[in-house]
């Protein structure tokens, strides 16, 4: 498949060939914590390095959310402040 690759056999099996990879946004080393709000219609997550939590809207891309994060892991605080 192009632009997967798969560096151990044994999760080639959860590859789904008709899965579509599409880049929302860009620009960031170091990225986790991906969490979808459908009662947003958002997805938020962590840019580590920079000390902030994004969040991505189809119609608008992507946009600082908070910042300072507190280095949040994941979204767990994020989902609790909400």
């Amino acid at each position: 498949m192009d632009g997967i690759e798969i560096r151990d056999p044994r999760f080639a099996q959860y590859i789904l060939s008709n899965a579509r990879l599409e880049t929302l946004a860009s620009g960031f080393r170091w990225i986790e914590g991906p969490v979808w709000m459908g009662d947003a219609n958002c997805l938020l997550f962590q840019d580590l390095p920079n000390n902030r939590t994004m969040r991505w809207i189809e119609e608008l891309g992507a946009s600082v959310y908070r910042s300072p994060s507190n280095f949040a892991n994941g979204q767990r605080e994020i989902v609790k402040a909400a």
